[in-house]
């Protein structure tokens, strides 16, 4: 029992509460426009790297697919699949074809339901 709550706690040092909601997870979460608006929005102002904050808001202004042309499910899908691989090749990650996209967010979804 203690190894556990020494194990929750440690955890909780390293990466901070606040911090955990800023993923690409919960970006492929977002169903309607609205919702990826939303979180979009809380992304340019509150996540907590500030470095990663600056080049996000800055993808977000030059972006090809425009966050207000974004208008259906499948168009947050491709908006954010499109953007995560602009991420991943600014950090020199793996490009993720978007049907691999399509079944983490289909795994999700059961998990979840």
């Amino acid at each position: 029992m203690w190894v556990l709550l020494l194990l929750v706690i440690s955890t909780l040092l390293v990466v901070p509460a606040w911090s955990l909601d800023y993923d690409w997870e919960r970006l492929h979460q977002c169903l309607t426009p609205q919702e990826l608006f939303d979180t979009v929005e809380d992304y340019k102002e509150n996540f907590p790297c500030q470095d990663c904050r600056e080049h996000f808001n800055e993808l977000m202004r030059t972006h090809p697919f425009p966050l207000e042309n974004v208008q259906t499910e499948s168009d947050c899908r491709i908006w954010v699949w499109i953007t995560r691989n602009f991420v991943n090749v600014r950090l020199n990650k793996d490009w993720h074809p978007f049907d691999e996209t399509l079944c983490d967010i289909s795994r999700h979804k059961l998990n979840f339901l």
